[in-house]
């Protein structure tokens, strides 16, 4: 693999911001909740009611005129499933969360990627684990590439068959993003998706797979079977506690150095990384996240091979030395 020195930031590895709505450049990215504002905003999300208000500018391209309230109450009425009531509820207490730029924060309690947003809707809403304590779902969960196995939460429908709450993903024709929105019904749709925007009501992009927009496929989240196997957690191994990395081990997709790694990203820039020890795209896409964090920079030159540079530095943030 070869080298490099500075490099940028590709776009969120787990949703496009770049290609799927147009962003202001003067747009600065969030900054970090303090822990008691995230407190503050992130105890009212709960799937048990509708909110009574939104924050303003988070109903648009007309949705506005119809309310938050009547918004959401006419999706949980039409949901498909008890679990995708309580999602939406959840899903609209989020908007006006700040979106997790670069993946960066995509599990903090009041601010989310495309992924993290809808998979905490469930979670939260509903019990389903899509997420955890310190981690959250990818699209790669919810529409396999880089070798991840499907959610078993996640089931297929048809475009015909969609209802409020169902997951619609859409090919963002980026090697490292997809995107996903929760549908609303009535030509509407809940999601979050660039830099410096926030949680938000919008225009449904539709299900033609050649459009403005390619659909990739829907999804309708459902509780999985208790004999489901869970996702591999080595949070708690001595591989994840370990002090020395190696380089040239990790670069193989060693299992006990990928974990370090991992647990490194989600310290350093809280990328919510599941601790499975995998080497795939979702953790290329987190060393990126780092990149831009370490760096200050962004653009798609950060699609470089991992080098020795930024892991040698991710190890001084995170408290493991690298070593050959």
């Amino acid at each position: 693999m070869r080298t490099l020195g500075k490099v940028g930031a590709i776009t969120a590895a787990l949703c496009a911001f770049t290609v799927l709505a147009p962003v202001n450049p003067a747009q600065a990215m969030p900054a970090p909740l303090s822990h008691s504002e995230a407190a503050s905003r992130s105890h009212v999300i709960t799937g048990s009611s509708c909110p009574t208000s939104a924050p303003g500018g988070t109903l648009t391209e007309g949705s506005d005129s119809i309310g938050v309230v009547q918004l959401c109450e006419r999706a949980v009425a039409e949901a498909a499933t008890p679990q995708a009531k309580r999602a939406i509820r959840a899903a609209f207490h989020m908007l006006g969360a700040p979106y997790a730029c670069g993946d960066i924060g995509r599990t903090d309690s009041f601010r989310f990627d495309c992924s993290s947003l809808v998979a905490r809707a469930y979670q939260i809403g509903a019990g389903i684990p899509a997420a955890g304590a310190t981690w959250s779902a990818s699209t790669r969960d919810m529409l396999p590439w880089d070798g991840r196995p499907l959610a078993s939460w996640a089931t297929f429908i048809t475009a015909k068959s969609l209802k409020p709450g169902d997951l619609v993903l859409y090919d963002t024709r980026a090697k490292l993003s997809r995107h996903v929105v929760m549908y609303l019904g009535h030509g509407l749709m809940l999601h979050t998706n660039y830099c410096g925007g926030v949680a938000r009501v919008a225009s449904f992009w539709g299900t033609n797979p050649n459009g403005s927009h390619s659909f990739a496929v829907a999804r309708r989240v459902v509780m999985p079977n208790a004999n489901a196997p869970r996702p591999a957690d080595y949070s708690n191994t001595a591989a994840a506690r370990a002090t020395e990395v190696s380089y040239s081990r990790f670069l193989k997709h060693d299992v006990a150095a990928t974990v370090r790694i991992q647990m490194a990203l989600n310290k350093v820039v809280r990328v919510g990384q599941t601790i499975d020890g995998k080497w795939n795209g979702g953790l290329f896409a987190g060393i990126v996240g780092f990149r831009r964090v370490a760096y200050g920079s962004s653009g798609s030159a950060a699609t470089y091979s991992i080098d020795w540079a930024t892991m040698k530095e991710l190890g001084r943030r995170a408290g493991y030395k690298l070593v050959a």
